[in-house]
């Protein structure tokens, strides 16, 4: 996987695709830092410029027939050097995965979303 330091929406050759955020409070700048390995498991991103609007992300991810497969809240201080992970194809695979990220206030409340899908090509 190919890593773009420019924030903001990107498309990393045909395999990763970072959508518009809802309201650009938090994820307007988010961005990949790369892959754990060249074989996939594991793609970090990083919130650059990150100023502490919310508690916790909550991460969904589906499958293409829009069954959702993980519903995950990863909580704690997220300071302006924090990355969070989430799950590749691992190579060789046909699969593409389809997140929706969720900053949230503390009690819950949704501040900003975005969509990431990550496929193996």
């Amino acid at each position: 996987m190919e890593v773009d330091e420019s924030p903001g929406p990107q498309e990393i050759a045909s395999n990763l695709t970072i959508g518009e955020p809802t309201t650009n409070e938090v994820f307007d700048d988010i961005y990949c830092i790369g892959s754990v390995s060249e074989l996939g498991g594991e793609a970090g991103f990083k919130i650059a410029n990150q100023t502490g609007e919310f508690t916790s992300l909550r991460v969904i991810r589906t499958q293409t027939n829009k069954t959702q497969v993980h519903d995950l809240v990863i909580r704690g201080e997220f300071g302006p050097d924090d990355t969070f992970g989430l799950e590749t194809p691992i190579l060789p695979s046909v699969d593409r995965y389809r997140y929706r990220v969720k900053a949230l206030n503390e009690s819950g409340g949704v501040i900003d979303a975005v969509n990431i899908t990550i496929a193996d090509t």
